[in-house]
């Protein structure tokens, strides 16, 4: 949290407040001092944000549209909106109105979803996830990760200089990329004109558990997957530091990743991070090319790279076709949380929903 010295201070005697050791986030008591206060008070929730807020691969297909934005059941605002101690769906004023789209930049949720025509005015709840899209996330995936293997003309260089590029683009406010999610913030602020009603920023996850050793199912070694977390911690600071400046809630990074303790790549419980490859299919339909409507398809179109939509090269679309076969078509995509990782990031908003001193940032 970046709060001044002497409102630390003081928060610190009366809340029992504490810095975090490996970031300059401030940890909240979990639960907090005011408890589950006025419950399912909820009764108009507007969810925006990338494929981590539309629960890309973590369950059915619900309401995607002709855009196919990849929105599932397994979704963290699905799940809280079926929420009853959050959610009342039996107001008179009931309304949940999910916008979230897979592949949506901070410019493109406030472009396309805060300025969508159907978008909540003064709603009671707004959650928002957004950045891994701007960082480039998908990349690193793809040349970090699955670079070697699948892509064999991607050297490591290209996975040092997209790297380089998150510690960059989140070095500060003042970048281009803090000042996008500045204004995305600010609109939803000020779209915030209900009487108690919140505006709550939902990160992302670590990644890797760096500690287990290299194995057939854990082929980084400890120093790749300790560049992989810190990418998406540098990330985290950024979204904490834009929304305390901007006067908004964000669920505690490091609360959430405590949650996915052992439930991690590499780890030892159950994995709760989608790491299959799935192949994109290029085919007409309701849906985008990106995102066919059903979880199997067929081979019936072109194989394309799922970060760029160009398509792959022969070698690469034989590669990924020998390898996991022509019904691959699911529109799940890899290092994306499935439903019991929804889950968590469901209970982690529902802890700060619920009792807003939990939030990483105390705005006054």
């Amino acid at each position: 949290m970046y709060a001044s010295a002497s409102i630390t201070a003081i928060l610190s005697a009366g809340l029992n407040l504490h810095y975090a050791v490996s970031s300059p986030l401030v940890s909240p008591p979990r639960g907090g001092i005011l408890g589950n206060l006025n419950p399912a008070r909820v009764v108009t929730y507007q969810p925006v944000g990338d494929s981590y807020a539309a629960g890309h691969g973590a369950g059915n297909a619900v309401n995607s549209g002709s855009g196919g934005c990849g929105r599932t059941d397994g979704s963290y605002p699905y799940q809280l909106n079926a929420d009853a101690d959050v959610v009342n769906q039996g107001a008179p004023r009931y309304k949940y109105n999910d916008l979230t789209c897979s592949g949506a930049t901070t410019v493109d949720v406030l472009a396309n979803q805060v300025g969508d025509p159907s978008f909540i005015q003064g709603a009671s709840l707004y959650s928002v996830t957004a950045g891994g899209n701007d960082i480039g996330f998908g990349g690193i995936v793809q040349f970090c990760v699955y670079g070697d293997s699948l892509f064999p003309s991607i050297t490591q260089d290209r996975c040092s200089s997209l790297l380089n590029n998150v510690t960059s683009s989140t070095s500060g406010t003042d970048t281009p990329f803090a000042q996008t999610l500045n204004n995305l913030y600010t609109a939803l602020a000020r779209a915030n004109t209900a009487v108690g009603g919140q505006v709550v920023v939902v990160p992302y996850v670590r990644f890797y558990n760096t500690d287990s050793p290299t194995s057939l199912t854990c082929l980084l070694n400890s120093t790749q997957r300790t560049q992989l977390n810190d990418a998406v911690d540098q990330l985290n600071g950024l979204l904490v530091e834009v929304a305390n400046a901007a006067h908004v809630s964000i669920v505690n990074p490091d609360d959430l990743n405590t949650d996915f303790n052992t439930h991690r790549f590499c780890d030892t419980g159950d994995q709760w991070l989608i790491d299959d490859i799935h192949v994109f299919l290029d085919q007409s339909g309701s849906e985008s090319p990106a995102y066919p409507p059903t979880e199997n398809g067929t081979l019936d179109g072109a194989l394309t790279n799922p970060y760029t939509g160009s398509p792959l090269n022969p070698d690469t679309a034989a590669t990924l076709s020998q390898q996991y076969g022509s019904g691959w078509g699911s529109i799940t995509q890899i290092f994306h949380p499935s439903r019991d990782g929804q889950a968590a990031f469901e209970a982690a908003l529902k802890n700060v929903v619920l009792s807003p001193l939990n939030s990483a940032t105390i705005n006054f």
